[in-house]
C-alpha cells in the first residue's frame, strides 16, 4: 500500500499502530468498485428487481453521505458508525465489496480514535461516488 492510498490524513504522534491496523491488506490502486459476480440478492430476486433495488440503494447512499459528513463535522463517531452499519448491511448484497470493507473499518474505530473519522469517512464518501458513477454508466 502506498502513502497516497490512505488519503490526506496526517497521523498524530503515537498513532501509527492504530492507523496501520485500520488500513490492512486491501488493494486500493485499481480494485473494482463492484466485484463483478452476482451476489445472493440478484440470484434471489432476479435481474429486473435487483436493478430497482440497486437504484434505491444508490439513492439512499446519497443521503448517507450527507449524514456521514455531518457526523465528521460534529466529531460524532457513534453517528458515523450508525450510518456505516446501515451501509455495511447492504453493500455486500450488491457486490460493493470495497464499500463493505470501508464501512467495516469505520465500525471498528472507538470514540477515542476521533482523529481517524475524517479520513475513513472520506474514503467511504469517495467509494460511494465511484460506485454511483460506475453504475450510472
Amino acid at each position: 500500500m502506498t502513502p497516497s492510498s490512505i488519503g490526506p490524513f496526517v497521523a498524530p504522534i503515537g498513532s501509527g499502530a492504530v492507523i496501520a491496523n485500520r488500513y490492512r491488506d486491501v488493494e486500493y490502486e485499481s480494485s473494482p468498485t463492484l466485484d463483478g459476480s452476482p451476489g445472493t440478492l440478484e440470484n434471489d430476486v432476479g435481474p429486473e428487481v435487483y436493478a430497482e433495488l440497486l437504484a434505491a440503494f444508490l439513492s439512499h447512499l446519497s443521503l448517507q453521505r450527507l449524514e456521514l459528513r455531518a457526523a465528521v463535522a460534529a466529531e460524532d463517531v457513534v453517528s458515523a458508525q450508525d450510518v456505516a452499519h446501515q451501509i455495511k448491511g447492504t453493500a455486500s448484497s450488491f457486490g460493493a465489496t470495497r464499500l463493505d470493507e470501508l464501512a467495516k473499518r469505520l465500525l471498528e474505530i472507538v470514540v477515542d480514535e476521533r482523529e481517524l473519522l475524517p479520513s475513513l469517512v472520506g474514503e467511504v464518501d469517495d467509494e460511494i461516488c465511484r460506485l454511483q458513477a460506475v453504475v450510472s454508466v
